[in-house]
C-alpha cells in the first residue's frame, strides 16, 4: 500500500498536543516561558511529512536562559528519580553554553537506555497517516498517566531524554535556522514553533525527503553522523560517496586518542550509542595515566562488548 505523508495541519496538530502535554508536566511558573520558547525540530517533524511514526521528539529553545531553566528542572527531577546515583550531575551556564555536568563519564541514566534508535519507522499497517499517528500519541499519553509522565531517564551534557518520547536538547538555542546551523543532514531541517503555531519546512529539506536522499551539512558530531547514516540507509535512504566523504574529512580533523573529545562525539546530541565503552575507559584511566586512546585499545574494547 502507497504511503501518504501528513498533511501540514496534521503535522501542526499532533505538535502542538503533544508539546502542550509535555509542557503540563513543568511546573506550573514554568510553562508560559517554556511553551512560547519551544521549536521542536529533527526526526519528528521529518517523519510525518513522510507519513511514518516518530520515534522521538526533539525539543529546542530559543533562549539560554529558558534552556537553563529546563536542565536545572530535569537535575532534580533526575535525582528525585535516581537517589541511587553516584555521579551528581550539576548544571553550568557559561557564555553560549548550557551543560549538564556530570563527573568522568559525561551521562547518567536507567540502565538500557543509551542505544537509542534514530528515525525509527514502521509500517501504519493500513492506517491513514492522521489516524495512525493520533492513536499513536494518544496510546503513549494513556500509558503515561500510570506513571510519572515525561520523568527523566537519561542525562548527558548536551540533553535529556525523557520517557514518552521526548528528547529535550540544551546543546544548542535560537530560532530555527540557528539551531540547524549545527544539525548533520538536510531533510531533518523542518521546524515547528510553538508560540507562532507555525510549520518551517525548507525546499531543500522537503527534496530530500521525498527523494530519500540524505544531504550532509556539516555538524559538530560527524562519528555520530556516521552512525545516523547507518540507521537511514537500514530504512532505504540513499547517500553518494561524495556525502560520505564530507563526513570522513570532518572525521579526520578530530583527535579522537583525546578521551574529552572522544566523549564529546559518542555522546553528540541524541545520547550516547557506546556508554559501555566510556565507562570502561573512565574506569581505566588512572591504570592508563599516559597512554593515548589508540585504534589497539579500541578495537579491543568494542570486541569484548559487542562481539564477545
Amino acid at each position: 500500500m502507497m504511503k501518504h505523508g501528513f498533511q501540514e495541519k496534521t503535522v501542526r496538530r499532533v505538535l502542538r498536543k503533544k508539546i502542550d502535554e509535555w509542557v503540563q508536566s513543568l511546573p506550573e511558573e514554568m510553562r508560559d516561558s517554556v511553551e512560547d520558547d519551544v521549536i521542536c525540530t529533527g526526526g519528528a517533524p521529518a517523519s510525518m511529512l513522510l507519513g511514518e511514526p516518530v520515534n522521538d521528539f526533539d525539543l529546542y529553545f530559543k533562549s539560554k536562559d529558558v534552556a537553563a531553566k529546563v536542565a536545572f528542572h530535569y537535575v532534580k527531577r533526575f535525582l528525585k528519580f535516581h537517589p541511587e546515583c553516584k555521579i551528581v550531575p550539576t548544571v553550568r551556564v557559561s557564555g553560549d553554553r548550557v551543560r549538564i555536568h556530570i563527573a568522568s563519564a559525561g551521562f547518567a541514566g536507567e540502565a538500557g537506555d543509551a542505544d537509542y534508535e534514530y528515525f525509527e519507522m514502521t509500517d501504519p499497517s493500513g492506517q491513514s497517516a492522521e489516524e495512525f499517528l493520533e492513536k499513536q500519541v494518544d496510546k503513549e499519553n494513556k500509558e503515561s498517566k500510570d506513571k510519572d509522565p515525561y520523568r527523566p531517564r537519561y542525562l548527558s551534557e548536551n540533553a535529556i531524554s525523557c520517557s514518552d518520547k521526548i528528547q529535550v536538547v540544551i546543546r544548542f538555542f535560537g530560532d530555527a535556522d540557528r539551531i540547524h546551523e549545527n544539525y548533520d543532514f538536510e531533510h531533518c531541517k523542518c521546524a515547528y514553533d510553538r508560540a507562532s503555531d507555525t510549520l518551517h519546512a525548507p525546499e531543500s529539506a522537503l527534496l530530500s525527503l521525498m527523494s530519500r536522499t540524505l544531504y550532509y551539512t556539516g555538524s559538530l558530531y560527524p562519528l555520530c553522523s556516521l552512525f545516523r547514516m547507518r540507521k537511514f540507509i537500514d530504512r532505504g535512504w540513499h547517500i553518494s560517496a561524495g556525502e560520505i566523504l564530507k563526513m570522513g574529512f570532518q572525521v579526520s580533523e578530530l583527535d579522537l586518542t583525546d578521551f574529552n573529545t572522544l566523549r564529546e562525539q559518542l555522546i553528540g546530541v541524541d545520547m550516547a550509542y557506546f556508554s559501555e565503552l566510556l565507562r570502561i575507559i573512565t574506569d581505566q584511566k588512572e591504570g592508563r595515566e599516559g597512554k593515548a586512546i589508540d585504534s589497539a585499545y579500541v578495537v579491543q574494547l568494542v570486541d569484548a562488548i559487542f562481539n564477545a
